[in-house]
């Protein structure tokens, strides 16, 4: 009984490199932001691809394996269908070699369920005890209720105030049904895997970490490595996926320092005309990213940012006199030898600083920190070195320099390791199951035939 490969697995191809115009951090952020749409949607075209390839008569065969084939029809649907759902995750057109990859990776899943669907039969893996069957069963109507929610939700937006909860449970348990989508094919389906899990256990039971380095190699290859060929030149880049994503970096570059603040915020009415003005600079640094714009324009806009800015230094002169005292009682407190912790607890208003005692990592280079913040980071000569008052958008603020940030791989933690040590252990079991599936390619004579596959730039 052959299976296509689940649409969430779309989830994982970091190392597929899909789209030849998309670096493959870009593709795993985009598809990051996708996810939570196609869960549900996988759940369901993964099951209606299933019962198309059970059911769907013999015609010319695209693929065969041994006892099994997926036929034209068959495999049409999977490429067409793999092709709709990268689209509809990148929401960008494809080129000739887009096409061709979609396409190999629809083709080359299809091959492995029907290598798979040979092995399972021929190993006996494809029975089951009462038991068994009927957790199967509860899987299946336990997926059967989770689709059936996503298309009755699905229905009551699309008809927002003209459609009541039993009309949508209606329309989508109708559209379930001419879909192929029932309890029973699912039940199916969750069998099907179900070998598969079994099969693939059989043949990785054995595969084992064999010590610690070997974790700490596949991290450095698979992760470090990696993250050092796309961000050891590029701080912008890396502060981005970091800072402003949230993604997971392997790699600290070169010339990172640690350092820890006091902040003091401006008082409410100030920090107002801040806020107006920073709207304004912004407002004009879009302008100027238009293209339309002419070279005197942009002129005029630039003479407007120097004195909006000008204007915003001046409103924060302002706010020194109201906080002269707090500035005032610092030094002093510095002067005397007091730690910058705890002046830090005594005067500080950064939340995250007060949390974060480790300070943060400033470069040269760095783009998410406030121009005067950073090169006052950067200017203090030796570890230990404090700043003198530097006012900026946020607040006046004192720079501690902590230390410096040595390069290279970021160190794991114990939660870390133990999960990459988990990773380490299932990329070995999915080698190890590749190779396998190789030699199983060979025993059941396997062949393709891609060009009778119809892509959406040849009709």
């Amino acid at each position: 009984m052959l299976r296509p490969p689940p649409l969430s697995s779309l989830h994982h191809c970091k190392a597929d490199n899909l789209l030849t115009y998309r670096s493959e951090k870009e593709n795993e952020l985009v598809m990051k932001k996708r996810n939570q749409i196609f869960v549900c949607l996988a759940v369901m075209l993964v099951f209606l691809l299933c019962m198309r390839l059970c059911a769907a008569e013999e015609t010319t065969n695209v693929i065969v394996a041994g006892r099994h084939t997926v036929s034209l029809e068959q495999a049409q649907q999977e490429v067409d269908d793999l092709i709709a759902a990268y689209r509809n995750t990148y929401g960008i057109a494809f080129i000739r070699d887009d096409y061709i990859h979609i396409r190999n990776r629809a083709l080359n899943s299809l091959l492995s369920y029907c290598i798979m669907d040979n092995v399972v039969e021929d190993y006996g893996l494809d029975t089951f005890t009462q038991e068994e069957s009927e957790s199967l069963m509860q899987q299946a109507e336990e997926a059967y209720e989770q689709t059936l929610e996503y298309y009755i939700e699905d229905y009551k937006a699309i008809y927002a105030g003209f459609m009541d909860d039993d009309t949508a449970k209606e329309m989508a348990r109708d559209y379930l049904e001419r879909s192929g989508c029932t309890i029973d094919s699912l039940y199916r389906t969750a069998m099907c895997y179900a070998g598969y899990d079994r099969l693939y256990a059989d043949v990785t039971k054995d595969v084992a970490i064999e010590d610690d380095e070997e974790v700490y190699a596949y991290y450095m290859e698979k992760h470090v490595e990696p993250d050092r060929k796309l961000f050891a030149d590029h701080i912008d880049q890396y502060e981005l996926y970091t800072s402003a994503y949230g993604q997971n970096v392997y790699y600290i570059p070169k010339g990172y320092r640690s350092v820890s603040r006091i902040l003091l915020t401006y008082p409410e009415d100030i920090q107002t005309e801040i806020s107006i003005g920073q709207a304004k600079r912004e407002a004009i640094q879009t302008l100027l990213e238009d293209k339309t714009k002419t070279e005197e324009e942009c002129q005029l806009l630039n003479r407007e940012a120097e004195l909006l800015q000008a204007q915003l230094l001046a409103i924060r002169e302002k706010a020194v006199p109201a906080l002269q005292d707090s500035i005032n009682e610092i030094q002093a407190r510095i002067m005397a030898g007091e730690s910058f912790d705890s002046l830090i607890a005594a005067y500080g208003q950064d939340e995250e600083m007060l949390s974060c005692p480790e300070g943060y990592m400033v470069h040269e280079a760095s783009i998410v920190y406030e121009t005067e913040f950073r090169d006052a980071a950067m200017s203090l000569e030796q570890i230990g070195d404090i700043s003198e008052p530097v006012l900026t958008d946020s607040g006046i603020q004192f720079i501690c320099y902590l230390s410096d940030v040595p390069e290279g791989a970021v160190q794991l933690n114990q939660d870390a390791f133990v999960a990459m040590a988990e990773e380490a252990l299932e990329t070995k079991k999915a080698k190890v199951f590749q190779n396998a599936m190789d030699d199983w390619s060979k025993k059941y004579a396997v062949a393709v035939y891609p060009e009778k596959i119809v892509l959406p730039d040849d009709k």
